[in-house]
């Protein structure tokens, strides 16, 4: 057992000279009046069960109860006298100046309290101070009876700076001021959680009002939801897209069904985590409903949403037309674990976004024509979706669903790990334009009958599973390494490459139609009198992304006629304006293509770019004295990291 501390059992009175007051006389009255002339009640116990006669005697300097020491209650201040026995005044005081444990305490200001905190070299403070590092709206007036208005209360508390604390109750509020560091935690309990109801129609829980970004905002443990009657209701709203709601927290929020976007804003370095939408509520008549709006105010606009997160969330019974996220125009998007489900739309509705990775989803019963769909952002940008990944996902189609993923433009993906359970008849695994590799495609159910047939342009297939077919293609050489990504071009197209030459004929390249029988475009170009280069341009954001990092550029081609001995030489430029000499592919040449052979042939060169790079082109060089003589390029493509082919030239 633990130590005690020996302590002196009872107060004790001393005299004028300070000896222990023997036979003395202790009189208790009213506070600050005289308390010989107003005596109050005074007992011998705790329990104010045992009275005190008055004057009590002294033994001692104890307190004496028929010779024993003793301790005198009461349940009031008081005012004291104590005299000697020659009727000397010791002391005498209107007000009690100690108050202890055991005796009546009507009031200690928290200021008062030392409050020790546990932890080592923790800092010691008090009671007031560490209650203070928290405010709670109710500390401001918030009632949360879900009739009275507590916008005013939320309002004060965040403008205190410390975090805001919300009880339990529903909270009554419209368009509560979003400001930066703002920091608000519920209580989240399935009996009473902290409910926040917006009680304004096209107001939000919480509203980005400024011009400027906002950052360093957390939310977390709240329910929120439209109050009866309430239309165009947001649980976040930002009002000015051209502009961000920057490195946000959304945390284990309920969203209700009958908000009309749950988080409506343009985001950046955003996460939503553990976070719950459409499941509770009914919706609004006539109104749609969908979980995530970012989209900028006006396409073309200096800021994009960019390096955001949805980490194990659920979307249930999202309505509008687009889908229950509604993303665009903006770099990297990550979607992991989240839960898809019973909505009367797309899960995931993408245009322009440079990025995006779906991993360990759940697609179920999203009722539309296709459970993802990936497009161009509008102009005056419009760039596509690239890359689309998913990877280790499941989806079970509603019996509508045409497609997994469709879409155009400018987009494509990479899909791995995927099991289909119940797939309809006639749905399709892609409506989109180009797929770069598809793998490990599992049906465990449903008899698809042509559920692979969009996937030939660009695609690796391997391990493919049907429930009535196995299907198994093996990759071609340039996807056999698995530790390159392709980067670019996404197409040859005469449209996308420059070209120069020395002497007196112009190359012209022009498209021509593949003479492997793929459904690509060619380029076709006459061979100088002397030599020529042909390059592709890396926009800005790819040369700062490449900076340091190592490329290989491959080409696939033939010649057109014979006694051509010139070769085709694949070739990089590191900021430098393209020109035959400066090519620095003529030093790391791997091997390159002999345009006097008519058989398809495989050109590379490995390059690492330079940790200052201003600008990065790509392409090929020829040379030689064989004018007029036509050559074909039929792919050319850009990889991340060395690329080493598998097979020899292809025959």
């Amino acid at each position: 057992m633990s130590a005690l501390s020996i302590q002196p059992t009872y107060p004790i009175f001393t005299d004028i000279d300070g000896q222990p007051l023997e036979d003395g006389y202790i009189w208790i009255g009213q506070a600050n009046l005289d308390p010989q002339v107003n005596p109050i009640n005074v007992f011998w116990d705790a329990a104010l069960t045992l009275p005190a006669g008055q004057p009590i005697r002294t033994l001692a300097g104890y307190p004496s109860n028929n010779g024993t020491p003793a301790r005198l209650y009461v349940n009031s201040d008081y005012s004291i006298r104590v005299m000697n026995r020659n009727g000397s005044v010791v002391y005498s005081a209107p007000t009690p100046t100690e108050r202890y444990s055991d005796a009546v305490i009507t009031s200690i200001n928290a200021s008062e309290v030392e409050y020790d905190p546990a932890g080592l070299n923790a800092v010691a403070t008090t009671v007031q101070a560490k209650l203070r590092e928290t405010v709670s709206v109710k500390d401001f007036g918030a009632v949360g009876d879900g009739v009275t208005d507590d916008t005013a209360a939320f309002n004060a508390a965040i403008a205190t700076g410390k975090r805001v604390f919300v009880p339990a109750g529903t909270y009554s509020v419209a368009d509560i001021a979003v400001v930066n560091s703002l920091c608000v935690e519920g209580e989240k309990t399935l009996a009473s959680p902290s409910i926040l109801e917006v009680r304004t129609s096209n107001s939000g829980a919480f509203t980005h009002t400024s011009a400027g970004f906002l950052f360093d905002i957390t939310i977390s443990n709240l329910t929120i939801r439209a109050a009866g009657g309430v239309t165009g209701a947001r649980a976040y709203k930002q009002i000015d897209k051209s502009t961000y709601s920057a490195y946000v927290i959304f945390s284990g929020l309920e969203t209700d069904q009958n908000l009309q976007i749950a988080y409506d804003g343009f985001f950046i370095f955003t996460r939503w985590e553990n976070c719950r939408d459409g499941y509770v509520g009914s919706p609004v008549v006539g109104q749609t409903h969908h979980g995530i709006n970012s989209n900028p105010a006006v396409y073309g606009q200096a800021v994009q949403t960019n390096l955001n997160q949805i980490t194990n969330c659920q979307f249930f019974r999202s309505s509008h037309p687009n889908g229950a996220i509604d993303i665009s125009y903006g770099d990297r998007w990550d979607i992991r674990g989240t839960d898809f489900e019973a909505c009367s739309t797309r899960a995931i509705y993408a245009l322009g976004v440079f990025g995006i990775h779906v991993t360990g989803c759940w697609f179920e019963s999203c009722d539309s024509t296709s459970v993802i769909f990936v497009s161009d952002s509008p102009a005056p940008n419009p760039q596509g979706v690239r890359m689309l990944e998913v990877d280790n996902c499941f989806c079970l189609p509603a019996p509508g669903t045409l497609s997994f993923v469709a879409g155009f433009g400018d987009s494509f993906g990479t899909y791995r790990n995927i099991g289909f359970i119940q797939v309809p008849t006639n749905m399709v695994f892609t409506t989109a334009a180009e797929v770069e590799q598809l793998s490990n495609v599992l049906v465990l159910s449903g008899t698809p009958t042509a559920f692979l047939t969009n996937t030939s342009q660009r695609v690796t297939k391997s391990n493919i599973r049907t429930s009535v077919l196995e299907n198994t293609v093996i990759s071609s050489p340039s996807m056999q390494n698995i530790n390159v990504l392709p980067i670019g071009p996404s197409g040859l197209d005469v449209a996308n490459l420059s070209d120069n030459y020395i002497g007196t004929v112009d190359p012209n390249p022009t498209n021509a139609a593949s003479g492997l029988g793929l459904l690509t475009t060619a380029v076709e170009y006459t061979l100088g009198d002397d030599s020529q280069w042909i390059w592709y341009s890396f926009s800005s954001k790819m040369v700062n992304f490449l900076r340091g990092k190592t490329i290989t550029v491959v080409l696939n081609g033939y010649g057109v006629d014979a006694l051509i001995a010139d070769g085709i030489v694949a070739a990089v430029w590191d900021s430098v304006v393209p020109t035959q000499a400066n090519s620095s592919a003529t030093a790391s040449v791997s091997n390159q293509i002999n345009v006097a052979n008519f058989n398809l042939q495989t050109g590379r060169v490995t390059y690492t770019v330079g940790a200052g790079a201003t600008s990065l082109h790509v392409g090929w060089i020829t040379g030689g004295d064989n004018p007029l003589k036509k050559a074909i390029i039929e792919t050319m493509a850009v990889y991340l990291g060395e690329y080493r082919p598998t097979i020899g030239n292809l025959r």
